[in-house]
């Protein structure tokens, strides 16, 4: 009997510890072969990964965050890049804090 409920506590650990992974948050420096395909329009910085151009941020992209831009999308100067919709994260800890919760 020891040695089942030893099994199941593994098991509901190992369930809830892979439901944390959240891919979204998931950087990777974006090199394709090796190398890097970067550029720089408007004082941002860009790097082609995948069929498409994403910002740059601490020298690493998250494509499973943001959408890829096209070529003629980050030569305008007012483009702000794109977040898919699961990537946008709100709430959590302390969320009420600043609607009257006494974090104020």
């Amino acid at each position: 009997m020891k040695k089942t409920n030893q099994i199941i506590l593994t098991a509901v650990l190992y369930v809830a510890i892979s439901s944390c992974h959240d891919e979204s948050n998931e950087w990777i420096d974006g090199a394709q072969n090796g190398k890097y395909r970067d550029t720089s329009l408007n004082n941002h910085p860009y790097r082609y990964y995948g069929g498409g151009w994403y910002p740059i941020y601490n020298n690493r992209i998250n494509p499973t965050q943001y959408i890829p831009a096209a070529g003629y999308e980050i030569a305008r100067p007012g483009f702000t890049p794109g977040i898919h919709a699961e990537g946008v994260h709100t709430g959590g800890f302390g969320s009420t804090a600043g609607e009257g919760g006494g974090g104020e």
